[in-house]
């Protein structure tokens, strides 16, 4: 079985389960690919940032540099960084401005983080740290994870094989399983 996330192709999608299981939803567009890359239906490019995203440079949390955009869905976007002392690179998934004034978005924000920690699988993104940014707010440091995000690679190949289609709906339920096992 080719592990979506792990380099199949120029596909990589890893399953956000905790992110899934705080909305309520299974695979979605805001949980392809751990919420730690390009969303399918991205009002952004790579690399591009929209109003209100930190800017390349920028230091978040004292610890995190942002390299680039990488996308952005309905509530939140995600930037690349690298954190400074280790020089790890990392995603930092924000919320919208317009989110942050929505108590029960912010609090299902913090659930998602919470929860996603407990998630320990090859399939699903793995949460590292959490912050908040006097300019920016609440944010989740993830894992980063390198490819195109699976909506990309159907507009540019097509439908997949159902073989390889199969390997990715049994990977999002492994991630899913592991995360109902922690009780989420």
């Amino acid at each position: 079985m080719h592990p979506v996330g792990h380099r199949v192709g120029q596909c990589t999608t890893k399953l956000s389960a905790a992110g899934a299981a705080s909305l309520g939803t299974s695979v979605s567009a805001d949980t392809v690919r751990g919420m730690a890359v390009v969303m399918p239906g991205s009002t952004s490019k790579v690399g591009e940032a929209s109003p209100g995203m930190p800017r390349p440079g920028e230091i978040i949390g004292g610890k995190y540099r942002v390299d680039r955009a990488v996308g952005e869905g309905g509530v939140g976007y995600v930037v690349a960084a690298r954190h400074l002392e280790l020089q790890e690179p990392v995603a930092l998934k924000f919320l919208r401005r317009e989110c942050l004034e929505q108590p029960e978005v912010v609090a299902r924000f913090a659930r998602e983080a919470k929860a996603a920690v407990y998630v320990k699988s090859e399939y699903s993104a793995q949460v590292f740290d959490v912050g908040t940014s006097d300019a920016y707010g609440p944010y989740i440091v993830m894992e980063l994870i390198d490819g195109a995000d699976l909506d990309t690679v159907l507009g540019t190949t097509g439908p997949l094989p159902i073989r390889r289609a199969v390997e990715y709906v049994l990977q999002a339920c492994e991630a899913l399983a592991v995360a109902h096992s922690a009780g989420i």
